[in-house]
């Protein structure tokens, strides 16, 4: 692999600044490194086929909305009356600031041919090149929450089933469509687990950065209790560790095996509702409601059930 040229053709084809183009070189190596190198092609296709683009993540949307005919999974993913409505139940503003603060990745399905293929956008709500050139006080934070981004991007998959449907898989979240012969997606089933998704993609941000960028990288994300709770419980199974890596690049649900399907579907909603309930406070302190301390009672249930749940990963042999 020539991977000078291949971050050139990118800096061509995308115009990236010349501080973006030398970091993708970089994290490249990074992810190829941290994933594994048969994820070599996953990775670079991933980088090949997504532009990374400097807005806000709702008018990358807008201008999806104008340009495209396929508004796929418009139940899930956005509204296309508003653009807010992005990826699940429809945020209010409060929400909405702090899960998209930095940009997000947009992703659906558009033939390209015969063949349906995975479309992306990346937007970051900051100009990543100029922060990147800031060698004497770059916003390590920053650097962090736009590689949280990539490792979402790099994790979008889709695949063909013997009933001719298509499933999507963008990490732990599945989506089953149907792609008709005039080239419109019809959604059939979908299974959403964002919560579980983040911790994972957040565990991911943190060693990556760690390893790779800043040995004292710290994140502030909303995500960072529920990752702690479960990266306690799984980092020393290696076994289980590889699986879910490989799993979530690949778009299968291999990681499950370890737990068994009911376990695993205990484990997604409990994240869920985790995730869900570390939004609330911030949004009742903004309208002055005084039930903090109902929150605080439900959250230490949940997280009590999950600490159950994992520790019965430490009945799978470590390898």
């Amino acid at each position: 692999m020539n991977l000078d040229l291949f971050v050139e053709n990118l800096r061509e084809k995308y115009n990236y600044g010349a501080n973006l183009t030398i970091f993708i070189k970089k994290l490249i190596l990074s992810l190829i490194d941290y994933y594994g190198e048969e994820q070599q092609n996953v990775i670079l296709n991933a980088f090949y086929s997504t532009p990374i683009v400097v807005g806000d993540i709702t008018d990358v949307v807008e201008e999806k909305n104008d340009t495209s005919s396929n508004d796929w999974l418009s139940e899930i993913t956005y509204d296309p009356n508003d653009p807010t409505s992005i990826f699940g139940k429809k945020p209010n503003s409060d929400e909405r600031n702090l899960k998209y603060a930095n940009g997000g990745l947009i992703y659906w399905v558009e033939q390209e041919g015969n063949i349906p293929v995975v479309k992306r956008k990346l937007a970051v709500n900051f100009d990543i090149d100029a922060i990147l050139g800031d060698k004497d006080n770059i916003d390590i934070s920053k650097v962090g929450a736009f590689v949280h981004e990539i490792c979402h991007m790099i994790k979008t998959n889709i695949k063909k089933n013997v009933d001719g449907s298509y499933d999507l898989y963008s990490g732990i979240n599945h989506y089953r469509v149907e792609v008709h012969d005039n080239g419109e997606c019809e959604l059939l089933d979908y299974n959403q687990g964002e919560g579980l998704d983040e911790a994972l993609n957040y565990i991911d941000e943190v060693m990556i950065m760690r390893k790779y960028f800043d040995s004292q990288y710290e994140s502030k994300t909303n995500y960072k209790r529920l990752a702690s709770i479960i990266y306690d419980h799984i980092s020393d199974n290696d076994m289980f560790m590889k699986s879910v890596k490989h799993s979530l690049i690949e778009g299968t649900s291999d990681w499950k095996e370890s737990l068994g399907e009911e376990l695993s579907e205990e484990l997604l909603s409990l994240c869920n509702e985790h995730n869900e309930l570390m939004l609330t406070p911030v949004i009742l302190r903004a309208i002055g409601n005084n039930t903090l301390d109902d929150l605080k009672n439900k959250t230490s249930l949940i997280e009590e059930r999950l600490c159950n749940i994992l520790s019965k990963l430490n009945d799978v042999k470590k390898v």
